[in-house]
């Protein structure tokens, strides 16, 4: 990172100031990050996903929907986002969907791998609790940022993202890979 986006996460707080890389240890100063997401708390449940499939999910009223009312679709406004410096607060992160949003419980959801491994197993949300963790830095970024503008040029079949498509998040949990380890995933020299 360069200029001013650097210098907009180095007084954030939420990096060490002495180096900027992006090891597991960025976010050290967790206060930092508790504060920066509170500036941008989710409201309670919209009126307007009521009587929809997504209902239960509790929204920031300044996201900016972009397909009505389902599925919900939203980017947040350009300098809300901008504000919040590097990390973007899960309450403005973007939302793309095709569908609901799925509901789960925590006591009864699980994850199934089976197939080419030697040991297939069934992962309660516990069970992948348990296992070491990683917090990764990662932005993502809507295939459709920006489209708006495209289509001002030559129509889409792709609805109008503004330029708020974008969200970078620290995510946290086990690596697909030692998950896969776990089960003793086959490798192509083992027949897969």
């Amino acid at each position: 990172l360069g200029g001013d986006r650097a210098d907009s996460v180095r007084r954030s707080g939420l990096v060490d100031k002495t180096r900027m890389s992006p090891e597991p240890d960025l976010l050290a100063n967790r206060e930092a990050l508790i504060k920066h997401n509170r500036a941008a708390a989710p409201s309670d449940i919209d009126p307007k996903d009521k009587g929809t499939p997504d209902e239960w999910v509790p929204r920031h009223r300044a996201q900016v929907r972009l397909t009505g009312r389902h599925p919900f679709n939203v980017e947040p406004p350009l300098p809300d986002l901008m504000a919040q410096g590097f990390i973007t607060p899960a309450s403005l992160h973007y939302v793309r969907n095709h569908g609901a949003v799925p509901k789960r419980e925590w006591a009864t959801h699980t994850l199934a791998v089976d197939g080419l491994v030697a040991s297939p197993t069934t992962f309660s949300m516990d069970d992948l609790l348990a296992l070491p963790a990683r917090e990764i830095p990662v932005t993502l970024v809507c295939a459709g940022n920006r489209r708006k503008e495209e289509n001002l040029v030559k129509q889409t079949i792709g609805f109008n993202w503004g330029a708020a498509g974008v969200s970078t998040s620290v995510w946290k949990g086990v690596l697909v890979r030692d998950v896969l380890l776990k089960c003793g995933v086959k490798r192509p020299a083992d027949g897969a």
